[in-house]
């Protein structure tokens, strides 16, 4: 669970295809840095998949995709699709979001982006 590892990954990852921009995080380790790096007390050592992507703020981002011991394609989406698929992004545990530009449906300015606007 050290960070290198991480840093290992997200090379190969960007050596395979550089664009878009990488960030691999061993999610088990996030107990290890997260106070340090953000403050707050000591975070609880997550136990699964699931419960880590819960974690993660943005809600249409919060879906992670393997390949299973049989090749077949494993997916976690604890918050489902909704806001992936409806084009929010940026939904926060807060409530905020930012509409894709051409979606429909009224943007919400994300905080500290200045006022909202219909897209």
């Amino acid at each position: 669970m050290r960070r290198d590892n991480d840093n290992r990954a997200t090379a190969r990852l960007v050596a395979a295809w550089p664009e878009p921009p990488w960030e691999a995080k061993n999610q088990a380790a996030v107990h290890t840095w997260y106070p340090a790096k953000f403050g707050g007390g000591q975070v609880a050592p997550l136990r699964a998949i699931a419960d880590t992507v819960a974690t993660w703020p943005e809600y249409a981002t919060a879906v992670a995709v393997r390949l299973d011991a049989y090749d077949q394609i494993a997916v976690c989406a604890p918050h489902a699709f909704d806001d992936l698929l409806d084009g929010v992004c940026g939904a926060t545990r807060a409530g905020s979001a930012w509409r894709f530009p051409g979606n429909d449906s009224p943007a919400i300015a994300p905080p500290n982006a200045g006022p909202a606007s219909a897209s």
